[in-house]
């Protein structure tokens, strides 16, 4: 549970929902409702794709460039 609460919130920041929502309604202010949902939708399918590869080609990546978790510790501390 503890896991699941950990991954749901670190989640929810990097999608920052309430961020995107005011960009959303500005950009999309003359589309019908259905068109907004259609929007929204293939908004969140792309970012859905998006993490799904991060997370699965994501340590495959880092090695390319030559980096592991600990340089991004480091990296996160001095931020």
């Amino acid at each position: 549970m503890e896991i699941l609460l950990a991954t749901f919130t670190t989640l929810f920041s990097v999608v920052n929902p309430f961020g995107a929502m005011p960009v959303f309604l500005t950009l999309t202010e003359e589309d019908s409702a259905q068109e907004r949902r259609q929007i929204g939708l293939r908004a969140c399918l792309y970012m859905i794709a998006v993490l799904t590869v991060s997370f699965f080609a994501g340590q495959y990546v880092l090695n390319f460039f030559g980096i592991n978790i600990h340089h991004l510790r480091i990296a996160g501390a001095f931020c």
